[in-house]
């Protein structure tokens, strides 16, 4: 579990229990959250997302809103088990990794 400020709000980041007992580097995975964190919790109907990051893969999660938001992790999909399918007309601009 990683605890910071966002914008002066409290925020947790919580990795799933299948997660907590893999080997990754935790550091990678709650600065990429992080990077999004302020656009999420700006958000108040997204619950959930989905991020690509370079050296890890794709991360999964949830956003659980409180007195304190959390961050859940649920999945991480590494870079290599990651298929790109051309002409993906539901996913936005810019979402194309």
């Amino acid at each position: 579990m990683y605890r910071t400020n966002v914008k002066g709000q409290e925020v947790f980041i919580k990795l799933s229990a299948k997660l907590v007992k893999e080997k990754l580097n935790r550091t990678q995975v709650y600065e990429a959250v992080l990077r999004i964190a302020e656009s999420l919790i700006e958000k108040k109907e997204q619950s959930s997302f989905a991020l690509f990051e370079d050296k890890i893969g794709m991360i999964t999660g949830e956003v659980v809103r409180g007195n304190i938001v959390v961050f859940y992790v649920d999945h991480i999909i590494t870079r290599q088990n990651i298929y790109k399918q051309e002409n993906l007309d539901f996913l936005e601009e810019g979402a194309n990794f």
